[in-house]
């Protein structure tokens, strides 16, 4: 394998362990997640996750990203809708 298979095989790697992170965290974040809907606090995990994988800095008015740094190391600027 050359430098850039194993560079696509650790990002496959890394996606698939997103994605399996979000699944774990979920139910530990939201509990109760049917007054949200499961859809969409699992895409907000995702991009909490991507934000902590890329270092970048997470800007939203959504409120749930605060909760979801209680369990997720990211950098987060919330702001008023």
């Amino acid at each position: 394998m050359n430098a850039r298979s194993n560079r696509r095989e650790a990002g496959k790697n890394r996606r698939g362990g997103t994605w399996i992170e979000a699944g774990r965290l979920l139910p530990h974040i939201f509990p109760d997640h049917e007054k949200v809907g499961l859809a969409r606090l699992q895409n907000d995990c995702l991009l909490a996750l991507a934000a902590r994988y890329t270092g970048a800095m997470f800007v939203t008015a959504d409120g749930h990203f605060a909760t979801i740094r209680r369990y997720v190391s990211f950098q987060l600027r919330t702001v008023e809708s």
